[in-house]
């Protein structure tokens, strides 16, 4: 006989449904606080600006893989509370009970959440650390 897995406990459940957005904005506020700091005056440091911070790129980097894996740890949650869950299907989601709506909900919120702080983090490695913008 297999051993089936507890059902996900309300804590666990809310972490699935609220870590990966608060996690994003996190990170988008930290990302704009260092960002500012790297070039304060707006001129990149070859045009006489003066930063506050040096290896921003370093910096925004940890904040977005802290990012990605809060947001990882959501969805692993979310989708291990949907597979307990008594829904049969994951292409038409048709949550009767309660329990079953916070699964789906904790699932698609931090797939969503997961896939904006991949695309946030893009541009630490696309775009300069300072540039004039015209």
């Amino acid at each position: 006989m297999a051993a089936t897995q507890p059902p996900p406990t309300r804590a666990s459940i809310w972490y699935g449904i609220f870590a990966a957005p608060v996690a994003f904005g996190i990170q988008e506020i930290l990302d704009w606080l260092i960002s500012s700091g790297a070039c304060p005056s707006g001129n990149p440091a070859d045009i006489g600006g003066m930063p506050l911070f040096t290896n921003t790129r370093a910096i925004l980097w940890g904040i977005g893989a802290g990012a990605l894996v809060i947001a990882a740890v959501a969805l692993w949650i979310g989708i291990g509370a949907w597979r307990q869950s008594h829904d049969p299907s994951f292409l038409s989601i048709r949550a009767r009970l309660r329990s079953d709506y916070q699964a789906a909900a904790a699932m698609l919120v931090s797939a969503v959440f997961l896939i904006a702080i991949l695309w946030q983090t893009v541009g630490i490695f696309v775009l300069p650390e300072c540039g004039v913008v015209r």
